[in-house]
């Protein structure tokens, strides 16, 4: 290892800034997840990373694999822009599938600012390892359907239907508003338009309109389409047959800290999701100093809930990392602090009569209010909020304090994503009001990915697998 690799690696790990639980990049920036897939007995999540430094640009392809979704391998980078390719300008957001158990193929998004339709759709073929990849230089799809004019064309994902293969893409039709596009083919390298899946929506962005890293799935007895749009991922839920959806709602999927979400099946079955979780606005530069930005949320298991929401839970293998029982079964108002992070706090409580609890710290600061029957229920971290509608009598909060990373999971299947900077505390005041001092609580450490704060170690590993280049500028 260098000089240079070391001192990176100093910086990285002595960052109390920097989660130790949650996956990350290497060093640099990191974005959306692309294409994450179970193949060959192994899981893959790739990323978009900027490898120069902490903000947005010269975007790659970041590869890692795992046997669980918690304890991560980086493998070397995937995709690289192509020098005179379709791409050369950015590897965007894609898709990966696994064609036969023997060979994948990457469908993404090639950004290139010398042409009229800077966003085209290229491909990159694999073994079934995905390690080494061949980036063709030319896209498969470089021109807008049925010459619509458009912003945005963008973040293919595919899927098997009725014996052929469908891709959908996110866009938006100047004066009319974001769509997903959507395409049939008898292979992946050649497609039919098949027309609007979703859209025009009347959510407008702030760039453009186009309707980002969009995501098609059933789940229950419905269809849901999740995409992403100023800083909000939103789901639509609604009927799909003979290849038209009908959205029957549209809501909020996540609350806070998230966006660029994408989904995929797990070894079970399972419908599984990760998502982006950002820094904030106002930490840009901080985030540029400090050398890293940008986190994935801890893995999700997707359902359809009783009222018809899209409900979530945390992955059980997050389970596998809860390390000292700190606190047992102890009422809240019991309570005065919790020592310890990364932590993780379970609250059970009963729903019949109001109440309020406070959890703070240096630069964090949650609140459960329940009031059932009136207006004003919700949940509240560091300025962001999610409801907490339909929750049964006896209901509970799952909050993961990670560094700056926290995540709120509730009974009803709402998560709310927040971020904490300053001091990272090591203890955190707790207060109860009302009917929620009776709460029971229920305190664990969680033990690290890795023990240098890196996140590149699969149990116990501590090898970095990618180079390290200077990340001031």
């Amino acid at each position: 290892m260098t000089i240079k690799q070391d001192v990176t690696n100093l910086i990285l790990s002595s960052d109390p800034l920097r989660p130790q639980a949650h996956f990350l990049a290497p060093y640099g920036w990191m974005n959306d997840p692309c294409g994450p897939i179970y193949a060959g007995g192994k899981y893959h999540l790739f990323y978009q990373w900027n490898k120069d430094a902490a903000k947005w640009g010269n975007i790659h392809w970041g590869h890692a694999i795992s046997s669980d979704l918690i304890h991560w391998k980086h493998e070397s980078t995937a995709l690289f822009p192509q020098k005179n390719g379709a791409d050369k300008d950015g590897v965007f957001t894609g898709d990966v599938v696994d064609v036969d158990g023997k060979t994948a193929i990457a469908l993404y998004t090639g950004f290139r600012l010398d042409k009229p339709l800077k966003q085209v759709q290229c491909i990159a073929t694999s073994d079934i390892e995905m390690i080494k990849w061949k980036q063709e230089p030319k896209p498969f799809l470089d021109v807008a359907p049925d010459g619509l004019e458009i912003d945005g064309f963008r973040d293919p994902r595919v899927w098997r239907e009725n014996g052929k293969y469908v891709m959908i893409l996110g866009s938006s039709i100047k004066g009319k508003g974001g769509v997903v596009f959507r395409y049939e083919g008898t292979d992946l390298k050649h497609w039919t338009y098949k027309g609007v899946l979703y859209g025009p929506s009347k959510l407008r962005g702030t760039d453009d309109d186009a309707l980002e890293c969009p995501d098609f799935f059933p789940l229950g007895n419905r269809h849901v389409l999740i995409f992403s749009l100023n800083s909000v991922v939103y789901a639509v839920i609604g009927e799909y047959k003979n290849a038209k959806f009908t959205p029957l709602s549209i809501e909020k999927y996540g609350h806070g800290n998230i966006y660029a979400a994408r989904t995929f099946l797990d070894s079970a079955g399972q419908r599984v999701l990760f998502g982006w979780i950002t820094e904030r606005i106002s930490q840009e530069n901080e985030a540029l100093a400090r050398g890293w930005s940008g986190t994935m949320s801890f893995p999700r298991i997707l359902y359809l809930t009783e009222d018809g929401h899209v409900g979530s839970r945390i992955y059980p293998t997050v389970d596998s990392i809860e390390g000292e029982l700190l606190i047992k079964e102890t009422p809240v108002e019991n309570i005065q602090f919790i020592p310890g992070c990364p932590v993780h706090l379970k609250i059970s409580f009963k729903t019949r009569y109001p109440g309020e609890i406070l959890l703070s710290g240096v630069d964090t600061f949650v609140c459960l209010n329940y009031n059932p029957g009136r207006l004003g229920e919700e949940l509240y971290c560091n300025g962001e909020t999610a409801p907490l509608s339909a929750m049964s009598e006896s209901a509970f909060i799952d909050v993961y304090m990670d560094a700056s990373v926290i995540e709120i999971v509730t009974s009803s299947g709402s998560i709310l994503n927040a971020r904490a900077y300053g001091d990272v505390p090591t203890s955190l005041k707790i207060s109860s009001f009302g009917s929620l001092k009776a709460a029971i609580c229920d305190v664990n450490l969680v033990a690290p990915i890795s023990k240098d704060r890196l996140s590149t170690a699969v149990k116990g590993e501590e090898k970095l697998f990618c180079e390290l280049t200077s990340l001031k500028q």
